[in-house]
């Protein structure tokens, strides 16, 4: 190997690393931009106490974990005379927060605060990472994260309701889609390596999981699989009737299979 390939191949392998940090930068970047944002609309989420109707419910659900931390008692005894709340309820956010508290020593009311103003800037972040990562096109994903930030329903559901589980739930949302996408790309290039096989898995993972914090928003991510061939423009129609009837059968089963730990107990 002569001395300029050498001096060629280093150019090359500095022009990729430079490409990859350029990306995380412009990712924290980002990230800092979204975050101010939201705290500008939602300053009120960390400094007025808890908001949302049912706020109080999800506190004495939180109290009640943490008087069991790290694991979950069997039953709560204060609702319907007591309910195997330890596996069926979705106390995944409830827990979290406990730990929050233990961790960064908050009160629990302080502890859902900060993970109930963090749902809709992790949220705005992953619809960044979509159009910046997976369609290559940064700018349109600070746009749309900026918007999504501005939209007034994504902010009613935290400061009106409350919903705290359900809203902590659709943070696993946007990863699904990357995921999706990614599978997507490999299944219809008919690449079958490492990524389809890790891509494959994630979906239904992140879904069963979606559903394990936020049972009622478990459809979200079940109905994208089938919808999802109509949104993208590659593939004639029998690449679709594949995708609808074997592909979507498989993720969704397999999703749903993953989900009877937590399906049964909360039927």
């Amino acid at each position: 190997m002569t001395a300029e390939l050498r001096a060629e191949l280093r150019a090359v392998r500095r022009a990729r690393a430079l490409r990859r940090w350029t990306g995380v930068i412009k990712f924290v970047l980002a990230g800092v931009v979204l975050v101010l944002l939201a705290y500008i609309l939602s300053w009120r989420l960390l400094w007025d106490g808890l908001a949302g109707s049912d706020s109080p419910y999800h506190l004495d659900l939180a109290n009640w974990v943490a008087s069991s931390f790290p694991r979950i008692a069997s039953w709560y005894r204060w609702d319907a005379a007591g309910l195997p709340y330890g596996i069926g309820y979705p106390l995944a956010a409830h827990w979290l927060a406990v730990a929050l508290s233990r961790v960064a020593h908050f009160g629990l009311s302080d502890a859902m605060q900060v993970i109930q103003f963090a749902i809709n800037p992790l949220c705005a972040l992953g619809v960044y990472a979509f159009c910046a990562w997976r369609l290559k096109r940064p700018f349109v994903g600070m746009v749309a994260g900026s918007l999504y930030l501005l939209s007034p329903i994504a902010w009613t559901f935290l400061v009106d309701w409350g919903f705290y589980a359900n809203q902590a739930g659709t943070v696993l949302f946007m990863p699904i889609l990357i995921a999706l996408d990614v599978f997507f790309e490999q299944w219809a290039s008919g690449a079958r390596g490492w990524r389809y096989r890790l891509s494959a898995i994630v979906v239904m993972a992140l879904t069963a999981l979606i559903g394990f914090v936020s049972p009622a928003i478990m459809g979200a991510p079940l109905l994208l699989i089938p919808a999802y061939v109509f949104a993208v423009r590659q593939g004639g129609a029998r690449l679709r009737l594949r995708w609808l009837l074997i592909i979507t059968p498989v993720l969704a089963g397999g999703a749903v299979l993953l989900a009877l730990f937590w399906a049964f107990p909360l039927n």
